[in-house]
């Protein structure tokens, strides 16, 4: 016996042994709560019952807690002068039974779940634990005595330290490896990133070129708009000059069908007065002399050139370079044939052509006959095609 005093409690049976609770029984049950308390947490911390195996781990930390609160008790009342661990023992040994056996438990269980280093731990701790089991068992069934086996504890502790050893030394090598393991994935997470990096690069240089583009796009669009606008408000000015001028045209065909017309009711008129003459004549032979005068005055106002360059001037107004074109094209024609050209070109009638010329329809049809024979004979010299044969002739006669 280690520490034999101070005694604090002692109890004399009738057999004659003598029991007493000293230091040493102190120490010894504070090292069995010890070592529970470090078996425990290391398979708790080991298997990470905590979340691989939370009933077990429940249960774990309950009968630990339970035995070292009994413990504790039975030490205060021991300590205090009466001897209870002769009545305790067996009790306390069931605890540590059960507390070992709930260990094994948890062993096997995780080893049957296949939980990682289960299997390393379980045959790192299979014998120390069943040469506690035994321990605990023997003193429950047998008793505790100074004539007990000393056996079963000393390779419980030796072989517990050994194998305990041996599981570090797994646990260290796994450790290394896992570690090894988690470096080859660091490395290669790394060059992963570094790639991806690389890769953000080229995205975000791509980017930039295409909103360059896109940019450069939006620009080209904005000066095709503003050419379009351009264009859409040169067209509208296209469109509103044209009308002015199909306007103005339309104007100017209007007085010159104004003007024809006054030509044709004014010479209508003197030739009408001139016949009257005429009969006036006839009636009256003494005033032949003063009747010639009107008759000549009548003639002359019906060929008058003032007429004619009201009419010129409303006909260029609607077909604009029209007799200068035609001169140029054909010099031989005099200034009667290129009126009475102009007359066909807007398509007046033989007759309505006859009463600006003040000459019968017949007549008229003669003129164009050698009109058009002149003008074909020029543009066969010429070599063209005879611009005669294309004009417009005169209307049917009404």
């Amino acid at each position: 016996m280690l520490w034999p005093t101070p005694i604090f409690s002692q109890l004399l049976l009738p057999t004659g042994y003598a029991f007493g609770y000293t230091l040493n029984n102190v120490l010894m049950h504070l090292s069995v709560a010890i070592m529970l308390l470090g078996l425990v947490q290391m398979t708790r911390a080991y298997l990470a019952t905590n979340t691989r195996l939370p009933r077990l781990d429940t249960a774990l930390r309950y009968a630990l807690g339970g035995y070292i609160a009994f413990a504790g008790v039975v030490a205060l009342v021991n300590v205090s002068g009466f001897l209870l661990n002769y009545y305790t023992l067996r009790l306390d040994n069931a605890l540590v039974f059960g507390v070992i056996g709930l260990l094994l438990a948890t062993t096997v269980v995780a080893y049957r779940r296949r939980l990682p280093l289960a299997r390393t731990y379980l045959l790192a701790n299979v014998l120390p634990l069943l040469c506690f089991i035994l321990v605990a068992a023997y003193h429950v069934v047998v008793g505790f005595g100074n004539d007990s086996v000393q056996v079963l504890p000393d390779l419980a502790i030796v072989s517990h330290a050994l194998f305990f050893s041996a599981a570090i030394s797994v646990r260290l090598q796994m450790a290394q490896r896992a570690l090894l393991v988690t470096e080859r994935e660091a490395a290669s997470l790394a060059l992963d990133i570094e790639r991806q990096e690389l890769r953000n690069r080229e995205i975000v240089l791509k980017n930039k070129h295409i909103q360059t583009a896109l940019r450069e796009m939006q620009r080209r669009q904005q000066a095709q708009d503003a050419h379009t606008q351009q264009l859409s408000a040169d067209h509208q000015q296209q469109q509103t000059a044209n009308h002015d001028l199909q306007q103005q045209l339309e104007a100017n065909q209007r007085e010159l069908a104004s003007t024809t017309l006054y030509v044709q009711q004014k010479n209508a008129l003197l030739a009408e007065l001139k016949q009257q003459i005429q009969e006036l004549n006839v009636q009256r032979p003494g005033q032949r002399q003063e009747l010639a005068g009107v008759q000549s005055l009548l003639q002359s106002s019906l060929y008058l050139d003032e007429d004619w360059g009201r009419f010129k001037l409303h006909f260029e107004q609607v077909h604009p370079r029209f007799f200068e074109e035609l001169h140029a094209k054909y010099p031989a024609l005099t200034s009667h044939e290129q009126r009475l050209y102009s007359y066909f070109h807007i398509n007046l009638s033989t007759k309505e052509i006859a009463a600006l010329l003040n000459i019968d329809p017949a007549s008229v049809r003669r003129a164009k006959t050698r009109l058009f024979k002149k003008i074909a004979a020029a543009d066969e010299a010429a070599g063209r095609r005879s611009l005669g044969g294309a004009a417009p002739g005169p209307q049917a006669e009404a």
